[in-house]
């Protein structure tokens, strides 16, 4: 999986998490994603054993189950300067040249 789409994945995770219930045509120009791949990763963390509620006809958010769930957007926080140092470190050539565990 492509690191872009796994950013997109985190970022629609984060927005769902929110208080607030979005459209899939919120999220889909929020994300850059069409409304239809939204609806499948929608399908996606619901199948993964997420509880995202329907609210009205078409918004969504994911619900919080109470007291002892994480909120997603404490579980990991980097400050822009280390997000940038870390995107650069996951894009250097250095890094792409270390061998995976599958090749061992």
């Amino acid at each position: 999986m492509d690191q872009p789409k796994i950013q997109r994945i985190l970022r629609l995770m984060v927005l769902l998490s929110g208080q607030r219930a979005y459209s899939l045509e919120e999220l889909a120009d929020e994300i850059g994603m069409s409304g239809r791949t939204i609806y499948r990763y929608i399908s996606s963390f619901r199948e993964a054993g997420f509880v995202i509620d329907k609210v009205g006809e078409c918004r969504f958010r994911l619900l919080s189950l109470g007291p002892g769930t994480v909120d997603l957007k404490n579980i990991v926080h980097f400050s822009p300067e280390e997000a940038f140092i870390l995107s650069r470190m996951i894009d250097s050539p250095l890094i792409r040249r270390i061998p995976s565990r599958r090749n061992f």
